[in-house]
């Protein structure tokens, strides 16, 4: 699955115009006259993590600090903000969440793009998040820690997160090139030893689109576009090869002295008895003469086997040969002849 790399880092200037970052550049000559650079900071300059060490004295430091809190899976969770300022309810973490958030998540806590204030992270807040079981908060550049600028409220928070060993990371940018989908996210600092905080690179692998759905848009309208110049041309072509026949004959016949022979084709009183029906041409289909049916037959044979009745006694023959073929001859004759049914 393709995902976007997004960076959610501030980049720092090095010239020290932050005044808490600042960069020199320098020449070793016994190293081939390298270029190095030494850094002067304060710890928590640009987008940096915060751990527990900062207000518990039992509080993990970065070379203490398990290294899966560091990375996983993220949601980010969009929220209003006034031109002033407004506070960070349980209510308004539910609504952004809308039950995407599971244990172990990292929470990216963003403002909406087209808001012009910020948002305060309260302890209510900040319960809601440890009651979900996050690993790592993610807050916003525009997201402040407590409901008031003091060092108190902002402690009172963070400690609130650090007792559940939730790690807190601040100005995080780019959050608006967020999707609503889950996404992998991590912020991995140096393991140093005794050190509370420092800057990190928070990396996010979204699956989905920007929440700006611009180019989605275009794509719809141009995608039923290449179908219909495809049919057109389509159709052009089926045209042109339709036509390119036409035009060659009539170009043959033209230059030739005589047309070229159709093709022989039979002829058409055939083919008009052919197709034409009984009904059509009038005249009855010639049939095979049917037999005669057994009833017939026996009906007529007899008739012209039969012997014509003696006049008179007299003709009658009076030898016992002359007797005895007359029976043979009624025989055969009837054995011949079918019986009636």
């Amino acid at each position: 699955m393709a995902r976007r790399i997004i960076d959610l880092t501030q980049a720092l200037a090095p010239d020290g115009s932050d005044g808490s970052f600042s960069v020199r550049e320098y020449e070793r000559p016994r190293s081939g006259h390298g270029v190095f650079h030494r850094v002067d900071m304060e710890t928590t300059v640009g987008t940096h993590v915060v751990t527990s060490r900062r207000y518990l004295a039992s509080g993990y430091s970065l070379s203490e600090a398990p290294i899966d809190r560091f990375f996983g899976e993220g949601v980010v969770l969009r929220l209003s903000a006034a031109n002033g300022s407004t506070e960070i309810t349980q209510m308004d973490l539910d609504e952004a969440a809308g039950g995407r958030v599971r244990r172990d998540d990292i929470a990216v806590l963003a403002v909406e793009p087209e808001a012009e204030g910020s948002a305060k992270l309260t302890v209510f807040a900040s319960q809601w998040l440890w009651d979900k079981g996050v690993k790592m908060l993610v807050l916003d550049h525009r997201i402040t820690i407590g409901s008031s600028p003091s060092w108190n409220e902002e402690r009172t928070v963070l400690t609130s997160l650090f007792a559940n060993e939730i790690p807190v990371v601040r100005g995080a940018t780019n959050t608006d090139q967020l999707s609503d989908e889950r996404f992998a996210v991590m912020a991995i600092p140096m393991r140093i030893a005794g050190v509370e905080a420092w800057p990190v690179r928070v990396i996010a692998l979204d699956p989905g689109e920007p929440p700006s759905t611009e180019p989605v848009a275009a794509k719809a309208v141009e995608a039923p576009s290449a179908p219909a110049e495809s049919e057109a041309s389509k159709a052009s072509a089926e045209a042109g090869s339709a036509a390119a026949p036409t035009e060659a004959s009539d170009a043959e016949s033209a230059e030739g002295d005589e047309p070229p022979e159709a093709p022989a084709a039979a002829a058409p009183e055939a083919t008009a008895a052919e197709s034409a029906t009984p009904e059509e041409t009038g005249e009855e289909e010639a049939k095979p003469a049917a037999e005669p049916s057994s009833t017939e037959s026996a009906a007529a044979e007899p008739a012209s086997s039969e012997l014509p009745a003696p006049d008179s006694d007299d003709d009658k023959p009076t030898s016992k040969a002359a007797d005895a073929n007359a029976a043979d001859v009624s025989d055969e004759e009837s054995e011949s002849s079918p019986r009636s049914e």
